[in-house]
């Protein structure tokens, strides 16, 4: 999601991003870094045992930009893309009104939680929010041994994309003009 993966550095991330417009710490020990954008806000989450690692990604808002989505779905896009594109989701699950209590029926959550490691948010029939999270234990470490399968398998589908995205958060890629991250 957004070029970036799970359990990578967030060092160099926040080196990239600049000062983010806003740090929370949780109590339990995660912290969320925001930075906000023009149609958008990135949120990069770190767990309480391994603050240096990225343990979640999450964008929100109106837009992203071109190819910095989740498997084809984009801030903006419809319910029925949704579907079609990641098939049904696991759950899903009006959001609620935090005074009243009430339901919220402009406000859904699609959870992909069960099959997936992701949730998408949607707002009046539109992606509002898609999050990525890291669905092991806190302090495991990933075995990317199967890396350099995936790396081939879409160097060979010609997904430019996935490719710059494998090789390291801050390359980007420049074939016939276009620029990928």
């Amino acid at each position: 999601l957004y070029g970036y993966r799970l359990r990578q550095g967030i060092g160099p991330l926040k080196k990239e991003l600049g000062t983010p417009a806003k740090v929370h710490r949780f109590d339990d020990g995660y912290a969320a870094y925001a930075w906000k954008f023009a149609d958008h806000v990135l949120v990069l989450e770190t767990d309480n045992t391994r603050p240096d690692l990225v343990w979640a990604i999450q964008i929100e808002g109106k837009a992203n930009p071109p190819e910095m989505g989740l498997e084809g779905i984009n801030l903006g896009d419809t319910s029925d893309m949704v579907i079609k594109k990641l098939g049904r989701p696991d759950s899903t699950e009006n959001a609620m009104d935090e005074i009243s209590h009430e339901k919220m029926k402009d406000i859904v959550y699609y959870s992909y939680l069960e099959t997936g490691n992701f949730s998408i948010e949607m707002t009046a029939g539109k992606v509002s929010s898609i999050k990525l999270q890291f669905n092991g234990p806190a302090n495991t470490v990933v075995d990317d041994t199967h890396a350099l399968d995936r790396f081939l398998r879409e160097v060979k589908k010609g997904n430019r994309y996935r490719v710059a995205s494998y090789l390291a958060a801050d390359v980007s890629i420049s074939w016939k003009g276009k620029k990928f991250r």
